[in-house]
């Protein structure tokens, strides 16, 4: 039994085009698709007296994590089938 699997990564600021495109590829080879959905945040600051709390750091993540979260809502829309989807 051959299995074939294309994986995708994708951006936050990425549109659906590609990821519609990849899609019709899995359709024509009968290929299962895995979608990695990723987003930068900056370090946090460093002092030459060590790293401290930055809350303006902190909020950056928070806004992130909610823009990951937003485009990996958006892919599962238009990549769930019914059929074998797993989101980890």
């Amino acid at each position: 039994m051959s299995f074939r699997t294309v994986c995708c990564v994708t951006g936050v600021g990425d549109a659906n085009d590609a990821l519609s495109k990849v899609l019709q590829l899995c359709q024509k080879t009968n290929s299962h698709l895995s979608v990695l959905v990723i987003g930068v945040t900056p370090q946090p600051v460093a002092y030459d007296y060590g790293t401290m709390s930055d809350s303006g750091w902190a909020e950056d993540f928070a806004a992130g994590n909610v823009e990951v979260r937003q485009r990996v809502e958006a892919v599962e829309k238009t990549t769930t089938t019914g059929r074998y989807f797993c989101r980890c």
